[in-house]
C-alpha cells in the first residue's frame, strides 16, 4: 500500500504484483476489490480510514470473484470497522511529532436505549511540511484534515440494522517536484546523493488542492432461523477531488544544444489541474445458510456509478536569456 503521485489522500493498492496503475482513473476498474462494511469502494481517491474505527482488516489474495464478486481478480480488501458497544465509553489520542504535526481522535460511544446504541468518532490532523516556501504560499507537503464519522445500531428481536456516515476533508500542498541543473551540457539525471542541498524553495506554486468526500452505509440483517441469515447493504458516496500541481516549480539551465534546444535556454517540466467529480450506490442482497455439513450463500448486487474529470495539462515550456542555477535557472519570458 502506497499513495499515488505524492496525494496523501490517495492509496495504491498491490497484491502478489497485481496492482493499480492509477487509482484516480474513472475510465478504469481497479483490480483490487475494497470493502468497507461490505459495500464497494470504487475510487482510490480520499481512501484513508483515520476516523473509522476498525475492527479488524482483511487481505484476501486474489482471485476473490466467488465471495466479493466485483474486480477482485488481484484480491480483496476488506474492512470492518467496530459496532457501537451500547454503553458509554471514550477514547482520545493525541499525536505529535516534529515539524508542527499533530493529530487528534476522539471516539464517544453512548449507552443502548431502548434497542439503538451511538458511537462518534472525529480527527483532525495537521502537518506543516518539511521544506519551507519563503514565496508566501504553504509548505511542500503542508496538510489540513478534518473528518468524522457517526455510527447507529438498533436491535429488535432477531434483526439487527447498522447506518453509518462518514465524512472527510483534506486540504494539502503538493510535493517539491524540481529538476537539478547539472553542470555538462546534456539531460542526463542528476545522481542521487545522502542529503539535500536546500531546505526552502521559493517559487510560483500550484493552490492548495482539496479532497472531499462523504458516503451513508445501512446493513440490515435478519436472522430467520438458526441455518438461515438474509442481509442487506446499502451504500451511497461523493467524491470532489481538486488536484493541481506544478512538475518543477523551477527552471532547468540548458547551457548547450544538447536535445536539439538552443543555446543559453531554460527548460520547465509539466503542470496540470485536474477535477475529479464522482459518486456512487451499491446495492446487495445476501441468503446465507448451512445444512448439515454444507454452508451455502447466495446474493445479488447492483452498482451504478456517475463520474466527470476535467483535466489539462501543460508541458516543456523553454525559457530565453538564463542564467544557471542549481535549484533553478533565471530566465526571461517562456515559450510553449
Amino acid at each position: 500500500v502506497i499513495t499515488f503521485g505524492g496525494r496523501p489522500n490517495t492509496l495504491q493498492l498491490g497484491i502478489r504484483g497485481i496492482s493499480e496503475n492509477d487509482p484516480t482513473q474513472l475510465a478504469a476498474e481497479r483490480p483490487i476489490a475494497v470493502y468497507v462494511d461490505g459495500a464497494y469502494i470504487a475510487r482510490g481517491n480520499g481512501m484513508d480510514t483515520e476516523v473509522f474505527d476498525i475492527e479488524r482488516m482483511e487481505i484476501l489474495r486474489g482471485p476473490q470473484g466467488t465471495l466479493f464478486g466485483r474486480n477482485a481478480e488481484g484480491g480483496a480488501l476488506n474492512i470492518t470497522t467496530r459496532k457501537p458497544k451500547g454503553e458509554f465509553g471514550f477514547k482520545q489520542e493525541l499525536e505529535a511529532s516534529d515539524l508542527d504535526e499533530y493529530k487528534s481522535r476522539t471516539i464517544i460511544d453512548t449507552p443502548e436505549w431502548n434497542g439503538l446504541a451511538a458511537s462518534l468518532g472525529y480527527l483532525h490532523r495537521q502537518a506543516n511540511g518539511w521544506i519551507d516556501n519563503p514565496g508566501g504560499t504553504r509548505d511542500f507537503n503542508w496538510q489540513n484534515k478534518n473528518a468524522y464519522r457517526l455510527a447507529l445500531e438498533y436491535k429488535v428481536n432477531d434483526v439487527v440494522v447498522d447506518y453509518a456516515y462518514d465524512y472527510s476533508n483534506l486540504d494539502y500542498m503538493q510535493n517539491l517536484n524540481v529538476l537539478l541543473h547539472k553542470p555538462a551540457a546534456s539531460l542526463n539525471p542528476v545522481p542521487a546523493g545522502p542529503g539535500r542541498l536546500e531546505r526552502s524553495f521559493g517559487g510560483t506554486l500550484a493552490p492548495v488542492q482539496n479532497t472531499e468526500n462523504d458516503g451513508h452505509n445501512l446493513g440490515v440483517e435478519w436472522n430467520i432461523n438458526d441455518s438461515l441469515t438474509f442481509k442487506s447493504i446499502t451504500a451511497y458516496r461523493n467524491l470532489k477531488d481538486n488536484n493541481v500541481s506544478t512538475g518543477t516549480g523551477a527552471q532547468v539551465f540548458v547551457p548547450g544544444t544538447a536535445a536539439g534546444l538552443p543555446a543559453s535556454q531554460g527548460l520547465s517540466d509539466s503542470n496540470g489541474f485536474a477535477r475529479l467529480r464522482q459518486n456512487q450506490m451499491s446495492q446487495e442482497f445476501q441468503l446465507i445458510g448451512e445444512v448439515d455439513r454444507l454452508d451455502w450463500q447466495v446474493g445479488v448486487l447492483y452498482f451504478h456509478e456517475d463520474g466527470s474529470v476535467i483535466s489539462a495539462s501543460r508541458f516543456g515550456w523553454l525559457y530565453t536569456g538564463c542564467t544557471p542555477g542549481i535549484y533553478r535557472a533565471t530566465c526571461g519570458t517562456p515559450t510553449p
